[in-house]
């Protein structure tokens, strides 16, 4: 992937992830052809007919086929190629978000017991590090969860938020402290043996 994009980059002048999805849709897409000679169906037959038709966007295709392409094969072609037509009925005038969500619900949908174990390792690999370096610069370093982020990213927007409305400089330190762990949103890490744990602030 990574040289045919790059190639496709030079070529063309599209950033190397506009190749890159090029790539995959057109791989997915593409008809194959049998060690005998025999032409064979596309592998996304239903996203091919939509990029032909100019129903669905290169992006969305490559959405589309990168998810189905993670379904392991244990679950029924049957049901994979079901969802594929479906999605492609549904992708049109989605926004990038709305389609990302509408996937996350029909991998777990196919896949539950995948989506579930993946849910696990992000869980199992998450931390967040709040610390200030020499220079009383906050420096931040983590990896959440969907799970986690969500309250965090709350915290953050209502600490900002609650900066801009107070100019002075004593509601932007208290603004800052909150962000380190002297307000309601503690930092945590992982010590070495996987537990999840609150690091001194210096």
């Amino acid at each position: 992937h990574r040289t045919a994009a790059k190639l496709i980059s030079a070529t063309t002048g599209a950033s190397v992830p506009d190749a890159i999805k090029l790539v995959t849709v057109g791989e997915a897409t593409a008809p194959g052809m049998s060690l005998t000679g025999e032409m064979l169906p596309a592998r996304r037959p239903h996203v091919a007919d939509a990029l032909a038709t100019g129903r669905l966007s290169v992006a969305a295709g490559a959405e589309i086929t990168r998810m189905l392409d993670r379904v392991p094969p244990r679950v029924d072609p049957a049901a994979v190629a079901a969802m594929e037509q479906g999605l492609v009925g549904a992708a049109p005038g989605l926004t990038s978000d709305e389609l990302r969500a509408l996937l996350i619900r029909a991998e777990a949908t196919l896949d539950p017991d995948g989506v579930e174990q993946k849910e696990r390792e992000l869980r199992d690999a998450r931390y967040l590090i709040v610390r200030e370096d020499r220079t009383g610069a906050i420096l931040v370093d983590g990896r959440l969860d969907p799970e986690t982020h969500a309250p965090i990213e709350a915290a953050f927007d209502d600490i900002v938020g609650g900066m801009l409305r107070r100019p002075d400089e004593d509601h932007r330190r208290q603004g800052v402290g909150d962000c380190c762990g002297h307000g309601p949103l503690r930092a945590f890490g992982r010590t070495r043996d996987g537990s999840m744990t609150s690091p001194p602030t210096r």
